[in-house]
């Protein structure tokens, strides 16, 4: 086995496909010490995890309806400085933050998600909030820390004092410390304003139009299942939180019961 890793490693050296090897390694074996050991003594930092196909991304909501959002995090990424990635979200569900902690691998490599950090003054001061936040500082030189900060109802001036405490104390590291700050209507200088997903219904259709053509299913199907979809989430304008719940479980009664739902799209009207 010894000659075969070697061998394999040669290999990615004389073909110039060492790097992505590499950050395969690490990212597939996130819980080897061995292998983390090594990342940190090396001072390798993995790369951002590839994009699964086309047709798995279908079965995986958080690829859905967010290209303006994705592509927007992708520009603040490379405009980032300072170990600090601050994004904006004013009116967002919690479950888009969710979807895009979920994505965040695919840009920044890997992360991880914290607990939101609330800063309405009731919950807690400031200066505990960011006492809080850098607690996550020894984390930093591994991996990327994703915290979501909760700022619904809260004056712009407490998220500016928190944002420009933190940013004064972070210092630097390797990875990135990523904020996310939903629920306020005003943003930090300094904090990149996102594009909140507005979901149409043209969209949905789009998508079960793809979903029936992938599964070889009757093309008329995808009509009903995307106004199936329209109907349970109250009809338009679309909630993006129950469209989200409701495209989840159709994606698991295509993975666990995928004839039974067939049926049941055939015999709805």
């Amino acid at each position: 086995m010894r000659v075969v890793v070697m061998r394999v490693l040669q290999a990615a050296h004389d073909e110039a496909w060492l790097d992505r090897f590499v950050d395969a390694a690490l990212a597939d074996r996130q819980d080897n010490p061995g292998l983390r050991r090594w990342a940190r003594a090396s001072g390798w930092t993995a790369g951002p995890e590839p994009e699964p196909p086309a047709d798995q991304r279908m079965l995986d909501s958080k690829f859905f309806d967010l290209r303006e959002l994705r592509q927007s995090i992708r520009e603040a990424h490379g405009r980032a400085t300072g170990g600090v990635l601050a994004l904006g979200l004013p009116d967002a569900e919690a479950i888009v933050i969710r979807k895009i902690c979920d994505w965040l691998p695919y840009c920044l490599g890997e992360v991880v998600v914290k607990d939101a950090l609330a800063l309405r003054p009731d919950l807690g001061s400031v200066d505990a909030r960011i006492k809080q936040a850098l607690w996550y500082l020894p984390e930093l030189d591994d991996v990327n820390v994703v915290c979501p900060i909760q700022t619904q109802g809260v004056a712009a001036s407490v998220v500016g004092a928190f944002w420009d405490g933190l940013r004064q104390q972070l210092g630097a590291h390797r990875r990135l410390f990523v904020a996310i700050f939903s629920g306020g209507p005003e943003l930090p200088t300094g904090v990149t304003p996102l594009p909140s997903p507005v979901p149409r219904h043209h969209d949905v259709a789009e998508w079960t139009e793809q979903m029936v053509d992938r599964l070889s299913w009757d093309p008329p199907l995808a009509a009903r299942w995307s106004n199936r979809i329209l109907v349970d989430c109250g009809g338009e304008p679309i909630d993006t939180r129950r469209m989200f719940e409701v495209m989840d479980r159709s994606i698991r009664d295509v993975l666990h019961e995928r004839e039974a739902f067939r049926r049941r799209l055939e015999e709805s009207i």
